[in-house]
């Protein structure tokens, strides 16, 4: 997979340095944003290796939607259907091409060849962990009333 020894401190200093929203400097309420939806993408990342290495072991295929799956526990977020679904590997395999000079002559995922039950089950995950700006907003501001430091310092080690 395209991005080794990523961590969620060189996640946030990409958000602050490159995206347009974080340019707020040292606005601590920016800078908490910047590192939740640094940690957020951490996090996604992980469950996008873990799918990429259950395809990669033929094991993808016996892994199910599952089926009490329920919509309203993810507000702000469109009804999880097979074409949302389908429509979400679509444009994960898009990206990973578009990026594929990352890939360092390695093939990209190709999440499409996920079954359409893996593909659901996978976009299900997804949907576990995806934070959508509102949900980064109010972390970040919950953490910074409770005290917390954000960014956390580095740990060197």
């Amino acid at each position: 997979m395209p991005y080794y020894n990523v961590t969620p401190h060189t996640l946030y200093q990409s958000c602050m340095s490159s995206a347009w929203e974080w340019t707020g400097g040292d606005d601590p309420v920016m800078r908490a944003r910047a590192w939740v939806e640094a940690e957020n993408v951490y996090e996604v990342w992980k469950l996008v290796q873990r799918w990429f290495e259950l395809i990669d072991s033929d094991e993808a295929v016996n892994h199910y939607p599952d089926p009490n799956w329920d919509d309203s526990l993810y507000p702000g977020k469109v009804s999880l259907t097979q074409d949302v679904a389908d429509k979400f590997i679509e444009e994960m395999d898009a990206d990973f091409m578009l990026e594929k000079s990352r890939f360092q002559g390695r093939l990209s995922p190709e999440f499409a060849r996920l079954p359409s039950h893996a593909r659901l089950a996978f976009a299900q995950d997804a949907y576990g962990i995806m934070k959508t700006s509102a949900d980064i907003n109010a972390e970040a501001d919950k953490r910074l009333a409770a005290g917390e430091t954000l960014p956390p310092a580095q740990k060197v080690v």
